[in-house]
């Protein structure tokens, strides 16, 4: 590697850390949740609404009406840490992603 590693993948990096930046929000929805009721005006509850709503709302199209809010939460969680895998796994089939120096 000769320059940036960062630079040098971004392709792999960028939709990576977006994935990662979403998951973690909708799981730090899933924990706010407990404390603020869905109409809060709270700056903060709004912000992580507003971030994650595309998320879960493509989540709940295609889950069951019967699910609860809060586990269409947690699989919302699990369906974007599934993306990461798939998404790394198919990067790395493909010879895309960065590799450890010496291996």
């Amino acid at each position: 590697m000769t320059g940036n590693p960062f630079l040098e993948y971004w392709y792999f990096h960028i939709p990576n850390y977006v994935l990662a930046i979403l998951m973690y929000m909708v799981l730090g929805r899933f924990v706010l949740s407990f404390f603020f009721n869905a109409q809060a005006e709270n700056v903060i509850w709004k912000a992580f609404v507003t971030v994650t709503n595309p998320a879960v709302l493509t989540v709940a199209a295609i889950t069951p009406r019967i699910v609860h809010y809060m586990l269409l939460l947690l699989l919302t969680f699990v369906w974007l840490f599934v993306a990461r895998v798939i998404f790394t796994i198919v990067m790395a089939a493909n010879g895309l992603i960065p590799s450890v120096p010496g291996q």
